[in-house]
């Protein structure tokens, strides 16, 4: 199991904002599998997104890409997107993503949680399994976007509430929208 932890907001990110999640990687590490380790601090270019997680992270052609999980179907994957034989899960998730966009998510087998910053379009995509085996949590405040894989985490941000909001609760329950493991924000 891995972790994953970021921050998307309307400003640069400051030096606290980093801190923040600094913290919230350390404050992850039990789920880092041993021999492992989480990325460090991967700011985008414009600086209006950071994040850090692992064990799978990627950062090329202006994408961000943090993902925890497993691929049930990543053979399949591999031939689908015309990537080589020992492609790792990284470079399969970005082929993806540059081919199918968010459609790549209805591809996925297996638990994952993932987060996904994509320059071009200045959005900040965070998706997990539709089984939610794989936890992942967000909340948006004033222009700020947060996510973590544990709830603590989150909540230390400040102005995110100790509690569950019930009224989004069917966007993540088993009978919900479908939507239910997906959010979206843009810059």
């Amino acid at each position: 199991m891995g972790a994953l932890a970021g921050w998307m907001g309307n400003t640069r990110a400051s030096p606290s904002v980093v801190s923040m999640i600094r913290q919230s990687g350390a404050g992850l590490a039990y789920r880092i599998p041993p021999g492992s380790a989480m990325s460090g601090i991967i700011v985008s270019a414009d600086g209006h997104a950071a994040c850090m997680g692992g064990p799978v992270h990627v950062q090329r052609h202006g994408v961000i890409m943090l993902f925890d999980g497993r691929l049930d179907n990543l053979t399949e994957l591999r031939r689908e997107l015309a990537c080589p034989a020992g492609a790792d899960t990284g470079a399969v998730l970005l082929a993806g993503w540059e081919r199918h966009g968010h459609a790549l998510f209805a591809r996925l087998q297996g638990p994952f949680a993932l987060a996904i910053h994509d320059e071009a379009t200045q959005s900040l995509t965070c998706a997990r399994d539709q089984h939610g085996q794989r936890p992942l949590y967000y909340a948006a405040h004033d222009g700020t976007f947060v996510f973590a894989s544990d709830v603590r985490t989150l909540q230390a941000w400040p102005h995110v509430e100790g509690r569950i909001n019930l009224d989004a609760w069917p966007m993540f329950s088993p009978l919900g929208a479908h939507r239910r493991n997906l959010a979206c924000m843009r810059a």
